[in-house]
């Protein structure tokens, strides 16, 4: 064959195939900028693009949630005002802006970091995402504060996690679900109930030793009226103790730093001693039910005072951390459906709907969880959007 027919069998080959090798590549290189060809990709996203903002990193959970990790590397602290995502496939797009009671005004310091959640933006689990985001800051006290943006990209698959959007934080404060003559039909007396609820302690010290309530159902003194609460003892062995009618359980090693599940539950049984309670915990999120004890007790109480979150024992030893996910049932929910609960983490929806009698995610402003008689407000919790996740 001559020189001259090869280059034209040559030519002739690129001709046809040559777009279809264009093709490939091009859709070779969408699929890596979705992170399919990423091993980590189920558990963490690629990140390009967001100038002056450090060593951003994000996560796009099962629920709707961008958590996404802004740092700050402009050379002076910036406030950031606000952030809005697009998801490419999908269209759907979503805003987070700070607010008197979501992260308000939160300032990142140079060198620093601030973990923003964005609901609603992120497609299925296990669904390949994309998503343009573009973050509104200011530099404040500088002679030219802005405003300025970033922008960037994040795409990878999206976690199998349900993490809600914010949660409350306490620190030195009360507050109170309900307070006395606000049931609005909670179980009472010798009805049966369940009791549960998700908490992380910032502070487990205290000069002197002491305790702190985190959850209390009724009161925390010993009397008839003492349905259940939940403390922590302070001191050189922290310890999460269960009270139900006069009788702790007291479960040692809590540390500060992790999530806790607590659970109460009894079958409310008529026959005097009849009744049995069961008290669980779980160490870490996801984590295996403890059970701390079963056994009959006499009920005879037909009242309650109230539901109060982060109340000090006595009038000191306040609770510092986080509550999210107070549910109440007028049954006694089985081990294996609050293990359901324990292995859904702090997002769990409620195991059934039927019997559910409250239900506090604790994932909004607080103008959600506002009820009359209520001392729950802005002066005594602070939601954010930078909460601790396992």
């Amino acid at each position: 064959m001559s020189l001259t027919h090869r280059s034209q069998s040559a030519l002739e080959y690129m001709m046809t195939y040559g777009w279809a090798i264009l093709i490939i590549v091009i859709v070779a290189a969408v699929l890596y900028s979705l992170g399919i060809f990423s091993p980590s990709s189920s558990i963490s996203a690629t990140v390009t693009g967001f100038s002056n903002l450090g060593s951003v990193a994000a996560q796009c959970t099962a629920n709707g949630v961008l958590r996404i990790n802004l740092g700050d590397s402009t050379g002076y602290p910036i406030n950031v005002t606000g952030i809005t995502a697009k998801d490419s496939s999908t269209g759907q797009i979503s805003t987070f802006k700070s607010n008197s009671t979501v992260d308000p005004n939160p300032i990142i310091d140079v060198g620093g970091s601030y973990i923003f959640s964005v609901p609603n933006v992120c497609p299925p689990a296990g669904t390949h995402y994309s998503i343009s985001t573009t973050v509104n800051y200011t530099e404040p006290g500088q002679p030219l504060p802005g405003p300025y943006t970033s922008s960037g990209t994040i795409s990878g698959t999206v976690s199998a996690t349900n993490l809600p959007p914010s949660v409350p934080y306490f620190n030195g404060v009360n507050a109170y679900l309900y307070s006395s003559g606000t049931l609005n039909g909670l179980p009472v007396g010798r009805s049966a109930r369940t009791v549960t609820a998700w908490f992380y302690a910032t502070n487990l010290t205290s000069s002197g030793g002491g305790r702190s309530n985190v959850f209390v159902y009724g009161t925390t003194n010993c009397n008839p009226d003492s349905m259940f609460h939940v403390y922590i003892n302070y001191g050189s062995a922290p310890n999460i103790v269960m009270n139900a009618w006069c009788t702790d359980t007291s479960i040692s090693g809590v540390v500060a730093g992790k999530w806790y599940f607590v659970s109460y539950a009894i079958n409310g049984s008529s026959t005097p001693n009849g009744d049995t309670f069961q008290t669980g915990y779980t160490a870490s999120y996801g984590g295996n039910l403890v059970l701390a004890k079963d056994g009959p007790y006499n009920i005879s109480t037909s009242s309650v005072s109230g539901i109060d979150i982060a109340n000090p024992y006595g009038s000191n030893y306040y609770f510092q951390g986080y509550i999210t996910n107070i549910q109440i049932y007028n049954f006694e929910l089985s081990q294996a459906q609050i293990q359901t609960l324990v292995n859904e983490g702090i997002y769990g929806a409620p195991v059934t709907t039927s019997g559910l009698v409250a239900w506090y995610p604790l994932n909004g402003s607080l103008s959600s969880y506002l009820v009359s008689n209520t001392a729950f407000s802005s002066a005594n919790a602070v939601f954010t959007s930078d909460y601790p996740t396992p």
